[in-house]
């Protein structure tokens, strides 16, 4: 006897085969799980305390630096505007610009030497210069000057707030990263005369951030939004910093002055928080590698697992026992309802217990059996309305009597056509189809043969398109043609072919012996028009040009003028093609 089945005789012998009485005898073992949740919440607690210190060490460390560098910066604009006010810098620029020729290389040279001194002076400028109001360098403190990258709009944002700082960048010339800041210098009795710029090295931050890290393990860099690192509290200023990856950098701008984890500059894991400088598009990182951080409650973890661990296999092994008889037969009734579901009715489950399960699983073999005549009963009345459905599509968008598509549809796919191509500037092509002398051959032979002649016309269309081409009944004896992808060129070969082959089938195709031409006016988009009621008016207007120059030709619609397109839309026939359309649609 399988294990399952003795297990089954076992229960049943000691009142146990109900199923209330299987789910009491497992709530009893169930007591366990406070124990577990009780360890896992202090856990939780204990590491969320320690994440809170550990970040808001790292706030304490980063604000104090923002601020620092800050004023860093407020000095090094400060200075900048006292030079520029220097009459050493606005009376030689003036020279320089409105002065004679022969004072303007002299003032250059006392330029020069001032601006020299100035950087000499103060190490945080890599590079100091002078540009006119159009940005051209006038004098710098290196000999041979690095490339200008001057602030947009810089002259008018001077005016405004003083001095303007751009964005940092790399300069191999002096060996790290530099910002250009400008401001105006200006005579009293004059305009702008021009600007004084300065590189000034983000090097100078370095002892900022190296005191706001202090003496533990807490590093702080100055980075930018794309993940460069501009300084680093761990590298001498002449050097060059780590670099961040740019995923994250981005999480730490997104969680300003929250924990982010993240890949360190080192490559190990590490914690860090991140604020934003307000006056500049940078930030400023403490981080802290993780495994450090967070040693305390690697230890409360590993206590935890190794108590849950224990709980769970005494907890486990007496669940399996209980498994053996309340699992198996719900995970039968699962499978099987699933296989149901998949569309597989053919199901029918053994009864191996004499409690409630064993009266589920009776029901549910009738319940299947129930519903797998219904559903056989449902599949063949969707295959008949699916088939049903399809006829009365087809009967919506096809002609009664000639089979093509009908009116509503062509315009509905006409402009779909239209936005298609006007998105992707793709042409197409319509071609407005007219039997000429209808009436007459309906006067002369009949409505039948008429009928006949109407059948033969679109046979003949179909056969000469392509498959992608579409092809509907205008309206009485007119038939319009779109073709996709399709120049006027083109478009005037396939109409020309169409032609041709109706006149080819006379008279033998038809019933009577009197000859049917067609008319067959060409309008492309969007060389004739931009929207599809204009290329059909063009289309039409070339139709009936066909039909004044004799009929039984192709006539393809010219580029014109608007005055030349009002003259067209205001004749009598253009009239009188616009309210027949205007009827058919």
């Amino acid at each position: 006897m399988p294990l399952e089945d003795r297990i089954t005789d076992l229960l049943n012998l000691i009142r146990l085969h109900r199923l209330k009485s299987k789910i009491i005898a497992f709530s009893l073992l169930a007591t366990l799980i406070p124990s577990l949740t009780m360890g896992w919440l202090s856990y939780q607690n204990n590491r969320r305390v320690l994440e809170e210190k550990i970040t808001q060490e790292l706030v304490n460390g980063t604000s104090q630096a923002v601020r620092d560098i800050d004023l860093w910066f407020g000095e090094r604009q400060h200075e900048l505007r006292v030079f520029a006010s220097s009459y050493e810098i606005s009376e030689n620029l003036d020279r320089i610009q409105r002065g004679p020729a022969a004072f303007a290389e002299p003032a250059r040279r006392r330029l020069q030497t001032y601006l020299s001194s100035v950087s000499q002076r103060i190490p945080s400028y890599g590079e100091l210069a002078v540009v006119d109001p159009e940005g051209e360098l006038m004098a710098s403190s290196q000999v041979e000057p690095g490339e200008m990258e001057l602030p947009d709009a810089w002259l008018d944002r001077t005016a405004e707030v003083g001095s303007v700082r751009g964005e940092a960048y790399w300069e191999e010339r002096l060996g790290g990263w530099v910002v250009p800041v400008v401001v105006t210098v200006r005579d009293p009795e004059s305009p702008a005369l021009g600007g004084l710029l300065a590189k000034v090295r983000v090097s100078g931050v370095v002892e900022i951030l190296r005191d706001a890290a202090g003496s533990g393990d807490r590093r702080l860099y100055l980075v930018a939004e794309n993940g460069s690192l501009l300084a680093s509290s761990t590298t001498a200023a002449d050097s060059t910093p780590p670099t961040l990856k740019p995923s994250a950098a981005r999480a730490l701008f997104a969680a300003e002055r929250r924990q982010v984890g993240y890949e360190g500059t080192a490559g190990a894991e590490v914690v860090g928080v991140l604020e934003k400088i307000k006056s500049a598009d940078w930030g400023v990182v403490a981080e802290q590698d993780r495994e450090l951080a967070f040693s305390q409650v690697r230890r409360l973890r590993n206590l935890t697992l190794l108590l849950v661990g224990s709980i769970l296999v005494f907890v486990g092994l007496a669940a399996y026992t209980l498994g053996l008889t309340i699992v198996r037969p719900l995970d039968r009734l699962t499978h099987g309802a699933a296989r149901i579901a998949a569309g597989d009715m053919d199901v029918d489950l053994p009864v191996r217990d004499a409690g409630e399960l064993g009266y589920m699983t009776r029901a549910f073999n009738d319940m299947a059996g129930q519903v797998r005549d219904l559903v056989r009963e449902l599949d063949r009345k969707n295959r008949a309305l699916l088939k049903k459905n399809q006829e009365l599509h087809e009967l919506s968008i096809r002609d009664p009597l000639t089979g093509l598509y009908n009116h509503k549809h062509m315009m509905e796919t006409l402009a779909t056509e239209s936005a298609r191509a006007l998105r992707y500037e793709h042409p197409f092509s319509v071609l407005m189809i007219d039997i000429d002398h209808f009436k007459d051959y309906n006067d002369q032979h009949g409505h039948q043969a008429g009928d006949r002649a109407l059948l033969e016309v679109a046979s003949t269309i179909r056969e000469t398109l392509r498959v992608e081409d579409y092809a509907a009944r205008y309206g009485g004896e007119e038939f319009l043609v779109m073709l996709p992808e399709t120049s006027a060129s083109a478009a005037a070969e396939s109409a020309e072919r169409i032609r041709r082959h109706i006149a080819e089938r006379q008279p033998g195709a038809f019933d009577k012996a009197m000859a049917i031409t067609v008319s067959i006016g060409v309008a492309a988009f969007p060389e004739n028009g931009a929207d599809p009621e204009e290329v059909l008016r063009q289309a039409d207007n070339a139709m009936y040009r066909g039909k004044r120059a004799g009929r039984d030709r192709v006539v393809v619609a010219r580029e014109s003028s608007p005055s030349d397109a009002a003259t067209e839309s205001d004749s009598p026939r253009s009239k009188r093609a616009a309210k027949r359309r205007s009827r058919k649609s």
